[in-house]
């Protein structure tokens, strides 16, 4: 057995005798629970300077007692409160940089469901007050669309496209398109397949009142239809987005596709592509 083989062996070994214990014990000892309360007081009340120092001791602590042990020394529910602690953006700041930890410290992915809600509420911090906030925030959303499971995407988008809503700020929405940029370019295979999802959401973003906003919905779109593979239509696709943000182009494009042979099967995610073009 190749040697890296060998080491997942061990670590899921390991990390299934920890849950084998949690489960034979049936409730977490003293010790335990009196250090996971004294590492969530520190972390909540820690300095800029400790602040990332502390997230990896409690990160640390899940790794060593198991998945389980977010929810059985309420590590989450102490990380929700400081996340929407209006009053307080010392721990709103150190909730991020928890999670960022539980991220980097996932326990072979087995973390993940436990820490993926938390991206909605990195897209609303980007409305904070907070300049230090937002950017830790849009740093661990990032991280989280980088380091999760490819095949998380599917769950991942619609958190995300939810902030593109009309009602979401500005900078939210940026992030968001920032988002659906990482995942199109590391998980093609899997973001393919929610592309009819997400063309109706960034295509009404490309006339947002924003410019910021309408700018990078409009490179979005761009980098998504990459993704297309349709020959076909592959050469119209510039003309079919130059057309959302200027309808009086409509009838010359339709024109233009009115006169091409499909020889490809056209599939979900090319069709998509057409839809804000006959809305037009």
């Amino acid at each position: 057995m190749p040697a890296v083989a060998a080491q997942k062996n061990t670590k899921s070994e390991i990390e299934t005798k920890k849950l084998t214990a949690l489960a034979v014990s049936g409730s977490p000892s003293e010790v335990e629970t009196k250090k996971a309360k004294e590492l969530l007081t520190k972390l909540s009340a820690a300095s800029d300077a400790d602040r990332e120092s502390i997230a990896e001791e409690l990160a640390a602590f899940v790794n060593a007692n198991g998945v389980h042990s977010l929810k059985q020394f309420g590590i989450l529910d102490a990380i929700t409160k400081d996340i929407n602690n209006k009053k307080n953006a010392g721990a709103r700041q150190s909730a991020v940089a928890a999670v960022v930890a539980l991220t980097n410290n996932s326990i072979n992915g087995q973390a993940e469901p436990y820490i993926l809600p938390f991206l909605s509420s990195f897209l609303d911090l980007q409305a904070d007050k907070s300049a230090a906030l937002k950017t830790a925030a849009a740093d661990a959303a990032k991280n989280l669309a980088l380091k999760v499971n490819p095949n998380a995407t599917a769950v991942m988008v619609p958190v995300v496209l939810e902030g593109l809503g009309n009602s979401c700020k500005w900078q939210t929405k940026m992030l968001s398109l920032t988002l659906l940029d990482e995942l199109a370019k590391k998980n093609k295979t899997q973001f393919f397949v929610v592309i009819p999802d997400v063309i109706p959401v960034v295509s009404d973003c490309m006339w947002d009142t924003k410019v910021d906003v309408k700018k990078a919905a409009t490179a979005t779109m761009g980098n998504i239809c990459t993704l297309i593979e349709n020959k076909d239509i592959e050469r119209f696709i510039p003309a079919v987005i130059g057309c959302i943000n200027k309808p009086e182009n409509v009838p010359e494009t339709i024109h233009l596709l009115g006169a091409t042979t499909f020889v490809q099967e056209v599939d979900s995610p090319t069709l998509s592509i057409m839809v804000p073009l006959l809305n037009r």
